[in-house]
C-alpha cells in the first residue's frame, strides 16, 4: 500500500472531502473517488442533479452514475437518505398547512393519502340478465 498517494487538486477546488486515490502500479483506468456521505446525503435532501455533483466533486456524470446504479454503495444510501428526510420534511409542512385550515391543502392530501376523489363512478354491469314480466294485456295487444 505503499505505492498509493492522493491527488486532491479537484477536491480542493471545490473545497470537498472527497479525494481521488491514484495508484502507481500503471493499472488502467481511473481510480476510484472517496466521497464524504454526509455531502452526498445534503445533495439527496436537494434532489441534486447528476450533473450538479459531478461538478462539485470533480469526477465524471459517469461516475456519479455508476454510484447511484449500485444501491448497496454507502453513495446511493446517503443520497436516498438525504431524499427521504427532505420528502418527510415536505409532506410534514404539507400536513401542517392542511391541519391550520387550508381547504385546498386538505382536498389534495385528502385525493393523495386517503384515495379520495372528485368524480363518482357508476359502475353498470350490461351483461346482467334482465327478467321481463308479461301480463295477459301484453299478449292480447
Amino acid at each position: 500500500m505503499a505505492n498509493k498517494k492522493v491527488d486532491r487538486t479537484k477536491a480542493k477546488k471545490n473545497e470537498t472531502s472527497a479525494s481521488r486515490v491514484v495508484k502507481n502500479s500503471g493499472a488502467m483506468g481511473s481510480p476510484p473517488f472517496v466521497f464524504d456521505p454526509r455531502q452526498v446525503t445534503v445533495f439527496g435532501m436537494y434532489a441534486a442533479t447528476y450533473e450538479t455533483m459531478a461538478e462539485f466533486f470533480g469526477c465524471s456524470i459517469d461516475t456519479i452514475a455508476r454510484r447511484m446504479k449500485d444501491e448497496d454503495s454507502d453513495f446511493c444510501r446517503a443520497y436516498k437518505k438525504g431524499r427521504g428526510s427532505a420528502l418527510m420534511k415536505l409532506r410534514e409542512a404539507q400536513l401542517q398547512k392542511a391541519l391550520s385550515g387550508d381547504s385546498t391543502m386538505l382536498i389534495w392530501l385528502g385525493k393523495q393519502l386517503l384515495g379520495q376523489s372528485d368524480r363518482i363512478d357508476e359502475k353498470v354491469d350490461v351483461h346482467q340478465p334482465i327478467r321481463l314480466v308479461v301480463d295477459e294485456t301484453d299478449m292480447n295487444a
